[in-house]
């Protein structure tokens, strides 16, 4: 997970969510991807152990 790009993190969650999020900001911290995307109005906090497997653990609309 060390050489994770900002793109492929991108093509993960737009694989999961759908081509309409967008991704506002990623961070990695001990092998855990968080990102903060959005749809419309809405934003989540999402993260990811794999890239794979996503889970959303807050959001707003």
């Amino acid at each position: 997970m060390d050489q994770v790009t900002s793109t492929q993190i991108e093509k993960s969650i737009k694989a999961g969510f759908g081509g309409g999020f967008v991704v506002y900001r990623q961070s990695r911290q001990s092998g855990r991807i968080q990102a903060t995307i959005g749809h419309a109005d809405s934003r989540y906090v999402v993260v990811s152990d794999n890239l794979f497997d996503w889970t959303v653990v807050s959001g707003k609309s």
